[in-house]
């Protein structure tokens, strides 16, 4: 908690909703997301006119929600770090929040899925856990993921 004021001073200046990410950063996730490691399996569209995205072969798409409110995102050749949080985590199924992240801009061939996944991570509906599988949804579509650690 000691980094609390760090973090409320950043999330004010990257222009995050104070409020909801102040509310937010007071229930520092302890829960059954806090220090695991996921990999991106794939990607399903709530418009039925695009094409599902998965990964392709050798391409990493993984998510380390750590201890104490980090995240570190990595979209193929590029990185992104942040914060995050989660309520009514007992159940298996919550609310998943992402703060600002701090992105690298490499070229990589899917740019146009990192920049997408960058975008709607931070807009998170809810999520529920079965097992070793992550189902993140938001208002573009369900991204699923599973369990590396």
């Amino acid at each position: 908690m000691k980094n609390l004021p760090v973090v409320l001073l950043t999330a004010l200046l990257c222009g995050a909703p104070i409020p909801v990410m102040a509310a937010n950063l007071l229930n520092m996730p302890e829960g059954p997301l806090s220090d695991t490691e996921w990999r991106l399996v794939s990607f399903t569209p709530s418009n039925a006119a695009e094409a599902s995205f998965s990964p392709p072969k050798g391409a990493k798409y993984t998510m380390v929600l750590k201890t104490k409110g980090r995240v570190t995102f990595r979209y193929d050749c590029n990185t992104a770090r942040g914060i995050w949080s989660s309520v009514n985590p007992a159940d298996g199924r919550g609310t998943l929040t992402f703060g600002p992240l701090a992105m690298t801009h490499k070229a990589c061939e899917s740019t146009a899925f990192n920049k997408r996944i960058s975008g709607d991570i931070r807009e998170t509906l809810g999520y529920s856990l079965d097992g070793a599988l992550l189902t993140v949804r938001t208002a573009s579509g369900i991204y699923l993921w599973h369990r590396l650690d």
